[in-house]
């Protein structure tokens, strides 16, 4: 499990039970850049994990919408940062996850939900490169966003969202 601090600092703890967590590894001190990790999600994006000898991968979204790859955090630190990509579209993103659903044995699907509750899959994302993008559910139909920009009450965006933030835009 990796956990980002309020702080900054990003430590590991690789063995978890029934009796807490234990194992703690330092991956960062405590730093402003770490601050900003919006969301991180795990997987083997290089293909170099198996049972044996875990090898796994984080994925960052970072607060100014930038989304990182960093390999290999089974070495013990965060080095080598890929920028897979750089958008504002990124700030919209509220929930990623990392799974196994294509043809190969990796962890490189990376699920996303947005603020106006679209949900996409981007299908083997690598180390160094976002997959393909496929929309899994679209955003829902009319009321998120009114021409007028009025709100409906009953709009969930409203109060997800924001009344400033419909649609994300590709």
């Amino acid at each position: 499990m990796i956990v980002r601090w309020s702080d900054g600092e990003v430590t590991k703890y690789t063995d978890i039970d029934g009796t807490g967590l234990h194992g703690e590894e330092q991956l960062a001190a405590p730093n402003d850049l770490w601050k900003t990790a919006s969301l991180i999600t795990g997987g083997d994006l290089d293909g170099d994990s198996n049972g044996a000898t875990p090898n796994h991968d984080l994925l960052v979204v970072w607060a100014s919408g930038k989304v990182s790859v960093f390999p290999d955090v089974n070495t013990g630190r965060l080095q080598n940062e890929s920028v897979v990509a750089s958008s504002s579209t990124w700030t919209y993103a509220r929930v990623i996850a990392l799974g196994e659903y294509g043809m190969n044995d990796w962890e490189d699907d990376l699920f996303v939900r947005w603020s106006d509750g679209e949900v996409t899959v981007y299908g083997n994302t690598q180390a160094d490169a976002l997959g393909r993008e496929y929309q899994l559910v679209p955003p829902a139909p009319a009321g998120f966003a009114a021409a007028t920009g009025a709100v409906r009450p009953d709009d969930p965006c409203a109060k997800v969202c924001g009344p400033e933030l419909y649609r994300r835009s590709h």
